[in-house]
């Protein structure tokens, strides 16, 4: 498959932005993206005049927005968007859009850089435009109040100025990819194992050693920056120097749903360090045997460890920090986290079988299809929202509503996005495979470092997730767009 240049066509050089605007083919395409965002905009939000609302997750934005919090339970990047943002608007349809357009703006990058260098047929272009307008949990997640949208669209950007290092690379793409990656980890820790993923492009890349050097060097003292400032802070905090309180939790809610199946005379003594804990777990455990209707194990989900109040993560956590008035929450999560990672981790090196069979195994149905949860239904059911949220917004009332008299119509095509994510998954795997076995050695090395790259991101995301991180369908938003694209870039070129 030939390379496609646009600079070719020109006699010079030229950027995206010249050759989405200026080359008259792209603007019949032009016209009608901009028709089609602005008329879904204005239809979405005269049937949602309210933003969305997540339980919990969007309240805690608002709230580390309005005290400008440094650090928190979640990455701090969103609040502080979100703060930022308010310097110009307090209204949430304005803020909204923001977010709609961002996620356009980025999802078509991505789709017009691929249009710039390869030679895409008309037709795989028209759905490849067609599938990124027409995605109906963009207007979901866009329309809600969490990192979702802002993650998922800058994720977006970041594949892209990936793509025009290793196909043209300079100085700006470089300086652009760092900034990006920098605000990613501040949004979402998931973004860990980006650069990863940016280290191996740059090693495809034309470039001279020295410039990807340079390159490699400037995010990786960008984010360490970051990792260093959040060690600091939560040491300043708690006392216990750690990159997130999240992760550790994280861990010992993984270990505990392996070691909860671990029968009692299999259970192995635990080190000196993590005996009270795991007395408290034990005795939690005896609980629940004689109780199946406690809350945290009759939740089909992987994380209630780490979020219900009556697990023993939680009963521990009150018992020994014996926090003050007025000491936070946060305080006293911070304090155990470094041991709870330690224990999850113990947990999860003795018990490897239960924690394939009892974590793994689910979460590997969940990447597949990933459960709506918050997403199945507007501001999850509710008709108010706390008053915090309402004086951030300027609302006249606690009380929001739609216009939508039947929501089961819209909420009802939302809710198959799991199946649609499933099959995508499979013709994702099943062409990526195809041209690895029947097309790697007659097709040039320019379309073959773009498979890598998305495949190489593909298998480093799936071992991060089923591994290491809560599967939620807003969660994976991006990787299922990525599929999508390369899934139908490919067949089409094939």
């Amino acid at each position: 498959m030939p390379q496609y240049n646009f600079r070719n066509e020109l006699g010079k050089p030229t950027s995206l932005k010249e050759f989405v605007f200026n080359f008259k083919e792209n603007r019949p395409y032009l016209i009608s993206i901009i028709a089609v965002i602005v008329l879904q905009l204005l239809l979405y939000k005269y049937l949602y005049p309210y933003a969305n609302f997540i339980i919990g997750d969007s309240f805690s934005y608002i709230r580390e927005a309005k005290i400008n919090a440094q650090i928190d339970t979640y990455p701090i990047g969103y609040p502080m968007f979100i703060r930022f943002f308010s310097a110009f608007s307090s209204s949430d349809t304005v803020l909204v859009a923001f977010q709609y357009l961002l996620l356009q703006a980025a999802a078509l990058s991505l789709v017009f850089t691929l249009f710039y260098f390869f030679l895409v047929p008309k037709s795989i272009k028209i759905l490849l435009i067609a599938i990124t307008l027409l995605n109906p949990l963009a207007f979901v997640l866009a329309n809600t109040i969490s990192s979702d949208n802002y993650f998922w669209s800058l994720s977006l950007i970041w594949i892209t100025l990936l793509i025009w290092v290793v196909y043209q690379s300079s100085w700006w793409a470089i300086l652009a990819h760092s900034m990006i990656l920098f605000l990613l980890l501040t949004v979402r820790f998931n973004a860990l194992f980006y650069p990863i993923i940016s280290l191996f492009a740059f090693f495809l890349s034309k470039e001279n050693m020295k410039q990807k050097i340079m390159g490699a060097l400037l995010f990786i003292v960008l984010m360490g920056i970051f990792i260093i400032y959040n060690q600091k802070m939560y040491y300043q905090l708690s006392g216990k120097k750690q990159m997130s309180v999240f992760s550790g939790w994280l861990m010992a809610n993984n270990g505990l749903y392996a070691y909860r199946q671990v029968p009692i005379g299999e259970r192995k003594p635990v080190p000196a360090k993590f005996e009270r804990l795991d007395s408290a777990v034990r005795a939690f455990f005896k609980y629940a045997d004689s109780n199946r209707n406690n809350i945290v194990d009759s939740r089909p989900t992987n994380y209630e460890y780490m979020w219900v109040h009556e697990s023993p993560l939680w009963t521990y956590c009150v018992q020994e920090t014996k926090l003050k008035e007025g000491d936070s929450d946060l305080k006293a999560r911070s304090i155990v986290g470094p041991l709870y990672n330690d224990y999850g981790m113990w947990l999860i090196t003795h018990y490897p079988y239960q924690f394939l069979q009892f974590l793994i195994k689910p979460n590997l149905k969940k990447w597949f299809i990933p459960p709506m949860e918050t997403l199945d239904s507007y501001n999850q059911g509710a008709i108010n929202v706390p008053k915090l949220i309402a004086d951030w917004f300027r609302y006249k009332s606690v009380i929001i509503t739609t216009r939508v008299k039947d929501p089961y119509i819209f909420e009802g095509i939302v809710r198959l996005y799991p199946i649609w994510t499933c099959i995508i998954y499979i013709a994702f795997l099943s062409t990526i495979i195809y041209y690895f076995i029947f097309k790697w050695k007659v097709n040039p090395s320019n379309l073959n470092k773009v498979v890598l790259i998305v495949t190489f991101f593909w298998i480093v995301n799936f071992c991060f997730n089923v591994f290491a991180s809560p599967i939620q369908m807003r969660h994976v938003m991006f990787p299922v767009e990525i599929s999508t694209i390369f899934s139908f870039l490919l067949i089409g070129l094939l």
